[in-house]
């Protein structure tokens, strides 16, 4: 039997790998590590945001960590995540996958002195060891928080940014937020 090049056989006689047929746009075969391979999205991702600078959202002085909750919107470039309406991004993806979590806000507070903030990135309401940022925030001064965090997340395990205030009372104020995950094969 002659050897024929995989580049020279005809169209009409080429297939496709298995599983193809069933997989949607974007989607590529992933090893299994049993010698089989299935398809799936390489990078899942999830992002939603807040913006209101004329009427921020207004968290009660969090003397303890509470979630923030603005309304916030999809991005609607989303892969294997759901996006509430309120500040929360949960996987939906069936791969347990490493993820890389960012946040970005612009805050400040409503108190006549400063005042200490935590934030951090919180895993199926519970604190993700590593993701807190601490400021130091002056009455109506607008700061902003960066939050990163890497962990691992199984379908429907869900993140979210809280928040507490280390000092007296006065409120929170968010004037942005932007919450993202990506997934990392």
């Amino acid at each position: 039997m002659a050897v024929v090049q995989h580049k020279n056989i005809a169209d009409a006689d080429l297939h496709q790998i298995k599983g193809a047929a069933a997989a949607t746009v974007g989607q590529a075969p992933l090893a299994t590590g049993a010698g089989t391979a299935v398809f799936g999205n390489i990078s899942p991702r999830g992002a939603s945001y807040f913006i209101d600078l004329a009427s921020p959202y207004t968290l009660a002085w969090p003397d303890n960590y509470t979630k923030l909750g603005p309304t916030t919107t999809s991005t609607g470039t989303n892969l294997e995540y759901t996006v509430s309406t309120t500040g929360r991004l949960t996987y939906t993806g069936t791969r347990t996958l490493a993820t890389r979590i960012l946040a970005n806000l612009s805050v400040a507070q409503a108190s006549g002195a400063n005042r200490e903030l935590e934030f951090a990135i919180y895993k199926n309401g519970s604190l993700l060891t590593g993701s807190t940022v601490v400021i130091t925030t002056v009455t109506a001064v607008k700061e902003q928080v960066c939050l990163m965090a890497e962990v691992t997340l199984a379908t429907n395990d869900y993140v979210e940014v809280f928040v507490t205030n280390n000092g007296a009372d006065g409120s929170v104020l968010v004037y942005s937020y932007y919450l993202t995950a990506l997934g990392m094969q």
